[in-house]
């Protein structure tokens, strides 16, 4: 599955008003990319400190931003126990960082990061 971005791209972030969100928005926007808004449940009616509107739900900034594409920077401790089949959700190590490194034998190479 090839995933294609360019310069029409909308972006929205999920997560944009925590750490690591509102630094990655900054740098998206510093590289040109349309951040078009970022969603952090509660906040909603609020804008992040580039000036991007906050949403409480993601359905909310598609609707109003035309977003055509998300970013998500949500800790592991905020995100759903159970899978659609009710089983229990195993973390995906694949996905998990620790201190902005990717845990070892993880998506950096072959001998992963340490």
């Amino acid at each position: 599955m090839a995933v294609l971005v360019n310069k029409d791209t909308r972006v929205i972030c999920q997560g944009i008003t925590g750490s690591f969100g509102a630094v990655h928005t900054k740098g998206c926007l510093h590289y040109g990319t349309k951040m078009v808004g970022g969603v952090t449940p509660g906040k909603g009616g609020t804008r992040d400190a580039n000036g991007l509107p906050i949403f409480d739900t993601v359905d909310a900034a598609v609707r109003e931003t035309g977003a055509d594409a998300t970013m998500i920077f949500v800790p592991p401790r905020l995100r759903r126990r159970r899978g659609a089949r009710g089983g229990r959700r195993r973390n995906r190590p694949d996905l998990l960082h620790h201190r902005g490194r990717a845990r070892a034998g993880h998506g950096a190479g072959a001998g992963g990061a340490r």
